[in-house]
């Protein structure tokens, strides 16, 4: 009689299950990207408080005419297209953290100007140190600077909670703004402007507390044993995937963002006759639905494709702007005013699709020591839109074009959504899919 063991498998019951981590409604971070993003939050509140009525005050405070006061805000976006490369290679040359701390200080020092402007030269000087220097490297160099203090899963994370607070900072900031401003007297756009300086002030302190990025040991064997073929800007332009996605976010801010200031708001209150209120709740609405289901929509994307997501993004801005066709026909009533607040709301449904994807996919792209030109670079997208939109709007709205200008909003998202599925074929697996939250 042989013998043999019986080898029996423990019942699954009783064995130890292991549980697969659930992704947290809030993003688990390092103190280091809390730090840097309370300060973003604190620019972006600054910000809010600034722009609104800037050309307000150089209007009815400076006695500037507002169509030069126009100009003026779009020539210190404009400068942007300067100030943005340069500040990405001063970024990867050096430190995001040097190059974001002098942006800064050339910020405060325009915002030292506007108290005693005089004339437009003056205003000029202002406003080219606070958005051609100031917000326009801010934005990438924030973005590059961030990416850099947490590990590759994590910036997806990261950046929705970074576009998070840009929405809530810049609102707050605007409300409040709104709150003080009084312009029979011009010192209560002095306090605004104090309370700014102050705020670019904190964001400089947070910075100078940040320590010194250290590079991995992995990227320094990396770069000793590759001196012989570095990494030079011939690399970015040859970037077919940057270029499409380059393509992607700047029809992003062409037919969407921007559009939401300009496009949206003209046609509402012409063509569609709305009135300011209901102009106001539908703003409102769009900026409820970024804050309240922004962290949604990242639990969301963690099962699906970035340039899917992309691509559904521009179909919701098609909806979008179908509603807003839609409501011009019916004219002025209830069911109009309906469609233009489902419109800015949709509108703002597609801006939370943004921030898990389009930064996070940059700086997946971009090769070590480069992620400060790319950054930068894909700023460049987002200023051509914000140029681009109320010269677009205003031109084919004031002409009375409005048919033309809707079948381009429509025309745009359709290239977009066809864009970014082109994408999807370029990208490997690893950069397209959200892999952590």
């Amino acid at each position: 009689m042989s013998t043999s063991t019986i080898v029996t498998e423990e019942p699954a019951i009783n064995r130890p299950v292991e549980r697969q981590a659930q992704p947290r409604f809030i993003p688990t971070l390092p103190t280091l990207a809390w730090l840097i993003l309370a300060g973003d939050l604190a620019y972006w509140f600054s910000i809010g408080l600034f722009i609104p009525f800037f050309v307000i005050y150089l209007h009815q405070v400076r006695g500037i005419a507002l169509a030069t006061g126009g100009v003026i805000v779009s020539t210190g976006f404009a400068f942007g297209l300067v100030t943005a490369p340069l500040a990405g290679i001063l970024s990867d040359r050096f430190s995001a953290r040097w190059t974001l701390i002098g942006s800064l200080c050339l910020a405060i020092a325009g915002v030292s100007i506007l108290p005693f402007i005089q004339s437009t030269w003056q205003a000029l000087a202002a406003t080219l140190l606070l958005l051609g220097c100031g917000q326009s490297v801010v934005m990438p160099t924030t973005a590059t600077l961030l990416a850099s203090r947490v590990s590759p899963k994590q910036q997806t994370g990261a950046f929705t909670v970074r576009y998070t607070g840009v929405n809530i900072g810049f609102g707050t900031g605007a409300t409040v703004a709104g709150f003080i401003i009084n312009t029979s007297q011009p010192s209560t756009f002095l306090i605004t402007y104090i309370a700014q300086a102050l705020l670019y002030g904190i964001f400089i302190v947070i910075l100078l507390t940040l320590p010194p990025q250290s590079r991995p040991a992995q990227v320094e064997a990396q770069d000793n044993s590759n001196k012989s073929a570095p990494i030079s800007l011939s690399h970015l332009l040859k970037d077919t995937s940057f270029w499409l996605l380059w393509l992607i976010a700047l029809l992003f801010y062409t037919v969407g963002i921007s559009q939401l200031p300009n496009g949206f708001t003209l046609y509402a209150t012409s063509p569609g006759h709305v009135d300011t209120q209901t102009l106001g709740l539908a703003l409102a609405l769009n900026s409820l639905v970024i804050v309240v289901l922004q962290f949604v929509v990242l639990r969301w994307m963690r099962s699906h494709l970035r340039t899917r997501a992309l691509a559904l993004l521009f179909l919701i801005w098609a909806t979008a702007w179908g509603c807003v066709i839609l409501a011009g026909y019916l004219g002025s009533s209830i069911s109009a005013a309906m469609l233009f607040c489902l419109s800015a709301s949709l509108l703002g449904l597609g801006e939370t699709l943004m921030a898990p994807c389009l930064f996070p996919l940059v700086v997946s792209l971009a090769p070590e020591g480069m992620q400060g030109r790319y950054t930068a670079t894909t700023s460049l997208a987002s200023t051509t839109g914000f140029v681009l939109a109320p010269i677009l709007s205003g031109f084919l709205l004031g002409s009375g074009r409005e048919n033309l200008f809707l079948l381009l909003m429509l025309l745009g998202c359709g290239i977009g959504s066809v864009l970014s599925l082109r994408l999807g074929h370029h990208l490997p697996h690893h950069h397209n899919q959200v892999t952590s939250m």
